[in-house]
């Protein structure tokens, strides 16, 4: 909680165009106890990290694209008629929102690393795909 107190008392100050990237640890030292310092190059928190990295404006189209994603996906999760033939695709797009729901709820108390972030993008991908899909059967009905 540390880390996230100080990283918000950055945010008047960075909060709008942010420090820049992976510049964060140069921002903050704070003073731990007599002689201890402690340094932090992230938030532990993705987003956060990316509104005092990156500015406002990165984070609200990094929320407007997850949302874009789960929303529709959360509704044809929801929606209970399958079109004939499309059970396999339908079974695709509910286990991609899981593991897309999973990734957005680890990233509140973690940052995107390199072993992981490669297949969120895949699963956004898959999830995008079942979207157009969605479209695509509502302009031909």
């Amino acid at each position: 909680m540390l880390i996230w107190k100080e990283t918000v008392s950055l945010l008047p100050k960075y909060g709008w165009f942010g420090c820049g990237i992976e510049l964060l640890g140069r921002t903050v030292s704070v003073e731990e106890g007599v002689g201890t310092r402690l340094n932090f190059d992230k938030a532990h928190n993705e987003y956060l990290n990316l509104w005092v990295t990156e500015g406002i404006f990165a984070l609200l189209f990094y929320l407007v694209f997850l949302f874009a994603l789960f929303i529709p996906g959360l509704v044809g999760f929801l929606k209970k008629k399958v079109p004939a033939g499309s059970e396999v695709h339908e079974e695709l797009s509910k286990i991609a929102l899981f593991a897309f729901f999973g990734y957005i709820a680890q990233a509140f108390f973690n940052i995107s690393v390199v072993q992981v972030a490669p297949y969120f993008w895949m699963i956004c991908g898959l999830l995008y795909r079942g979207k157009r899909s969605m479209d695509e059967e509502a302009v031909d009905c």
